[in-house]
């Protein structure tokens, strides 16, 4: 491997006794044992591991509600190591007939740790069948394939699938293909209720479950408040707001019947951060689907429904956000806005956010953030992330609404809303 060792990201891993173990990296694989590291080499992401090769009589798997679980005694290390077995992992389909079979999905990047004494846990997230809305592009991608390099089922929503769209479909059939990931489309306008009831009834005919429903859907306008109608924030809010109540309302009668899931909402630090100027119908609208992912929230615990709001910086570069951002349709006003005493606001607003931004800001960071989110355990999931690299605030403002959110709830005696019920 050589260098400095790369942190592993991803994976919930029980030991005891010494740090002898077998680590999957983000990209290679080590064998550490009594101190040393015996073995190493290349860790073939997305493709499957068959821990079968160790030999069925040196494993237990079990499958339970949230992993798989390899447990492996100490003793059998020795004896193995004594008779020269090799330890590569294979990288390789495999298919089995038993729930027994000895094959587990590689995460990427994930933690792999056998054997400890005297005993190790290793527990691998169960895959999930999610749907990300607004995931032609953007945030909505990024997430969408990142969640299906970890081996869920994801199904990336867009609308005109058939149309506009139609070459997005045909890169991410043909990304899935090659990452041999499972990664599918789905025709979804959240702006039609019909078309949001249609892809939630597809999804579930195809896939048979929904368990993590990712609202990203959303737009973005830029220009002075005044030269907006109020037909153009009605449609931010149709999009950003009541977007989400549509696929909620397509979706949660399933959740329910079943007891468990999740809402991730993708928001915006800009609801609680510094907000510049010009940006004021969209900032409205995240604060208004903020309000409504909270309230949510609490209604859905006693069904078993979890919510995590993650809550994204300004990035203004790697996505399309401000590129493709709306304008003012009254141009006159916006003109008097441009040619008056806010000449060259617009300008150094955006500028101003783009020096803020570290050279090294990551907007796929926050698509790692929602893939680390979604395989946490059901009842273990954090109420509210923040990836904002320019710390605008956000993060210091929502700790303190959300301590009072919880002790409200307490002082009201209904503490048990602020966590899913198990």
């Amino acid at each position: 491997m050589g260098g400095e060792r790369r942190r592993p990201i991803l994976g919930n891993v029980t030991a005891e006794g010494r740090d002898d173990v077998w680590v999957l990296l983000d990209g290679g694989w080590e064998l550490h044992y009594r101190g040393q590291v015996l073995r190493s080499g290349h860790a073939d992401a997305g493709k499957w591991f068959s821990v079968a090769s160790l030999g069925p009589e040196a494993f237990e798997l079990v499958a339970n509600e949230h992993s798989y679980v390899m447990q492996i005694p100490a003793q059998d290390m020795d004896a193995m190591l004594a008779q020269g077995f090799d330890f590569t992992p294979t990288w390789m389909p495999v298919t089995c007939s038993t729930a027994a079979c000895a094959t587990a999905r590689v995460l990427s990047p994930l933690v792999v740790l056998l054997p400890c004494r005297p005993l190790f846990n290793l527990e691998i997230p169960m895959p999930h069948t999610i749907l990300v809305t607004g995931a032609s592009s953007g945030f909505g991608l990024m997430s969408a394939k990142a969640l299906a390099q970890a081996g869920h089922t994801v199904y990336a929503s867009m609308r005109d699938i058939s149309g506009r769209n139609a070459a997005r479909v045909a890169e991410i059939a043909a990304w899935a293909a090659q990452q041999r990931a499972d990664l599918r489309t789905v025709e979804l306008d959240v702006q039609s209720e019909a078309s949001s009831n249609a892809a939630i009834a597809q999804v579930l005919a195809e896939a048979g479950t929904l368990d993590v429903i990712i609202h990203n859907a959303g737009h973005m306008v830029f220009g002075p408040a005044e030269a907006f109608t109020p037909e153009q924030l009605m449609q931010q809010y149709d999009v950003n707001v009541l977007g989400t109540q549509r696929v909620n309302r397509a979706v949660l009668p399933f959740m329910r019947g079943r007891g468990k899931g999740l809402l991730l909402w993708v928001g915006s630090s800009s609801t609680r951060g510094g907000t510049p100027p010009f940006l004021a119908p969209y900032f409205a609208a995240k604060a208004a689907m903020d309000a409504l992912a909270v309230a949510y929230s609490t209604e859905l615990a006693r069904w078993g429904i979890e919510t995590t709001i993650m809550v994204p910086g300004a990035f203004t570069q790697g996505t399309n956000h401000f590129a493709h951002s709306g304008t003012p349709e009254d141009a006159d006003i916006a003109a008097e806005y441009e040619n008056g005493p806010y000449a060259g606001v617009a300008q150094q607003a955006l500028q101003g956010l783009a020096s803020l931004e570290p050279a090294d800001a990551d907007p796929e960071q926050v698509a790692r953030e929602i893939v680390r989110v979604v395989g946490l355990p059901h009842g273990k999931r954090p109420f509210r992330v923040h990836v904002d690299p320019s710390q605008d605030g956000a993060e210091v403002v929502n700790g303190v609404a959300d301590r009072m959110r919880t002790e409200m709830y307490r002082a009201i005696g209904l503490s048990d809303l602020l966590s899913p019920r198990a």
